[in-house]
């Protein structure tokens, strides 16, 4: 039953818009922050559900993103700025057989490069 919360959790994170999105994680603390040349990083997270989000960048300019967690393969990508200049990414923090870890995202433009990173750990929720 567990997974079956957990997989329609996600469903309705990937369907649902964008603005009842931002409500929710409006309220996530501010984990770890990084700021360059104008540019923003910050990650969010709820406990179980981290959000990358950049921000102070060109409408439209050409970003690259990497992420590592432990041993996992890294990723690496390009992504670009939506018309207001931010960037977001959602992210489930795991690695098979391990308790927790860190999580280190880059993100660099044409006239920033930033890199924060927030340790995480998985823990079993107890309800009475």
């Amino acid at each position: 039953m567990n997974r079956l919360r957990m997989l329609l959790v996600l469903a309705a994170l990937t369907c649902s818009g964008g603005s009842a999105m931002a409500s929710i994680q409006s309220g996530w603390p501010l984990l770890a922050f990084a700021r360059e040349a104008g540019c923003e990083l910050q990650i969010v997270g709820n406990g179980k559900f981290l959000e990358l989000r950049g921000s102070g960048f060109v409408p439209g300019e050409s970003l690259s993103f990497s992420l590592t967690n432990g041993d996992i393969k890294p990723l690496a990508r390009q992504a670009f700025a939506d018309g207001s200049g931010r960037w977001t990414k959602l992210y489930i923090p795991f690695r098979f057989g391990q308790p927790g870890g860190t999580v280190n995202v880059a993100l660099s433009a044409s006239r920033c490069t930033m890199t924060a990173g927030v340790p995480w750990q998985r823990l079993v929720r107890v309800i009475d």
